[in-house]
């Protein structure tokens, strides 16, 4: 399962929330850096989360990736 999560790493199919969701739940895969910050474990891509405009009434976080 390892090399698989590795693979994915390579490919970039794989995103902040990735065995884990929302802002505060850590996975094994994913590291909380800091408040909405996250690094994956095995590639070390950053997220940070941010709140998107959207024309729903409630807030939409939304995640872009740093390096």
């Amino acid at each position: 399962m390892k090399q698989f999560r590795k693979f994915l790493c390579r490919l970039g199919a794989h995103g902040p929330e990735w065995g884990g969701h929302g802002l505060s739940n850590a996975s094994q895969s994913n590291a909380i850096v800091g408040p909405g910050h996250r690094r994956c474990k095995h590639c070390a891509a950053e997220w940070v989360a941010y709140e998107a405009a959207s024309n729903s009434p409630y807030r939409v976080l939304a995640w872009r990736r740093l390096k």
